[in-house]
């Protein structure tokens, strides 16, 4: 779901990158090389199938925008890390790196849809006041000029959406529900948002629909409040923020974002999500797992199988 890498130059280095012969011994392709070189990472890719978006830490620069001189060279750093075919669609993209699959039998079909929020999305608006609640980085911005996506990824989408599925999976690695913070996420360009909630909304009748998305460093869940319309954050495997971390907090009550959108509170273990399917009786189990190896019941034992917010949905 992005950041797949922390491989961002800062203001000083960018500059310096100013063609492609220079960009390809960045820190960008510096991080690439290191998480490649991973015996974990390496394990997980001989044994695990992977479909990946990129967000900004793997495009190159802090909160990057369609502005990036160098998106295109992030992009094919992207998909020659994940080993994109160069017959593969997305090699001719000029808008990102956006895709779709789609797995399984009638009546069992699985749609995921990969969102690129990066290669267009446009700058978002400056707070008026750094750090206050909802204003902390960014406000919402209304300009109708401000997009998300380029009118050739909504199309796409328009046209995934279209195709039958039991459960979909909308993949964007920055935050779609959320109300509580001032960082970023879809609430900023309000109007994008609002086009992404109008395509979904005709099809959650007949598909399970769920928002996948990650950026923040803690995990939740979040429900629209009009709509049978579920988010579920994922993030982050490594750096998890703890209680306290940046502000002088101790628990969920003083630490976490007021959201009336978000179900539970914040996940502030190193995790990552998980969704098992049971087709048998049409349902879908959705939580979060600590990444290290072993987990603890509230008695103290050892518990290796234990899901952090276990969340159950039905299966139209």
């Amino acid at each position: 779901m992005g950041d797949n890498v922390y491989g961002e130059c800062d203001d000083s280095s960018c500059e310096t990158l100013v063609d492609a012969s220079k960009y390809r011994n960045s820190p960008l392709k510096e991080a690439y090389d290191t998480l490649a070189s991973d015996p974990s990472f390496q394990r997980a890719r001989a044994n695990l199938p992977m479909i990946a978006t990129l967000d900004n830490h793997d495009y190159g620069r802090i909160d990057a925008n369609e502005n990036n001189p160098m998106k295109d060279e992030a992009k094919e750093m992207f998909l020659d890390f994940f080993a994109v075919p160069s017959n593969d669609e997305r090699r001719r993209l000029n808008d990102g790196v956006y895709t779709s699959y789609e797995w399984g039998p009638e009546g069992q079909k699985i749609q995921a849809i990969l969102l690129d929020v990066r290669y267009f999305h446009s700058e978002f608006k400056p707070t008026d006041e750094p750090g206050a609640p909802l204003k902390e980085k960014y406000i919402p911005d209304n300009d109708p000029k401000k997009r998300f996506l380029s009118q050739k990824q909504w199309k796409l989408l328009e046209q995934s959406l279209a195709r039958p599925a039991n459960v979909r999976l909308v993949i964007s690695s920055i935050q779609v529900m959320a109300d509580g913070h001032g960082f970023e996420c879809w609430r900023m360009i309000p109007h994008e948002r609002t086009k992404l909630y109008n395509l979904l909304q005709p099809t959650l009748a007949k598909t399970r629909t769920i928002i996948l998305s990650g950026d923040r460093h803690v995990g939740g869940f979040y429900k629209h409040e009009t709509e049978d319309l579920y988010e579920v954050t994922a993030s982050s495997w490594t750096h998890t923020i703890p209680y306290g971390k940046f502000d002088d907090c101790s628990d969920a009550q003083e630490c976490d974002e007021i959201d009336p959108r978000r179900m539970d509170d914040f996940v502030r273990v190193n995790h990552f999500g998980v969704i098992h399917l049971d087709w048998d009786n049409r349902e879908m189990f959705v939580g979060f797992k600590r990444v290290e190896t072993v987990a603890v019941n509230e008695d103290g034992n050892a518990n290796f199988e234990k899901l952090l917010q276990p969340h159950v949905f039905s299966i139209p």
